[in-house]
């Protein structure tokens, strides 16, 4: 009782210094367990970045091979227009005018796929930058 008497804060002092000890304690478990969930995390993470980068190889692919395609066709087609046009609009093929329409049509398809394209490998190198 001496003691208290002689500094009336002593017990606070006491009280603030195992709270202190408690809280470095409590404060240590959290940032281990951070380490070890980042730890854990890193793997996940990576196999994910590598699916991303896969996904826009596989779409760059797809792309490719979708324009060759229609590469291919159109040459087909314009190296040999009377058989799909019928023969200057007569029989069963296409009218010249909408063999045009055709071939102006699948250009736009075309540029579609690839803004398409663009912006789906934009957005993907914008997840995979920003991890």
């Amino acid at each position: 009782m001496a003691e208290s008497t002689q500094n009336p804060f002593s017990e606070f002092m006491k009280i603030m210094e195992v709270q202190k000890k408690e809280l470095e304690k409590i404060s240590g478990q959290l940032l281990e367990s951070q380490a070890k969930a980042q730890e854990m995390s890193k793997p996940v993470l990576e196999y994910q970045q590598r699916l991303f980068e896969e996904s826009i190889e596989l779409q760059k692919v797809l792309m490719e091979n979708i324009m060759e395609t229609v590469r291919k066709m159109l040459k087909v087609m314009t190296d040999n227009p009377m058989k799909y046009t019928g023969g200057a609009g007569v029989g069963a093929g296409l009218p010249a005018d909408q063999f045009s329409d055709y071939v102006r049509s699948m250009q736009k398809v075309q540029e579609k796929w690839m803004e398409q394209f663009k912006t789906t490998t934009s957005m993907f190198q914008d997840i995979i930058s920003k991890k």
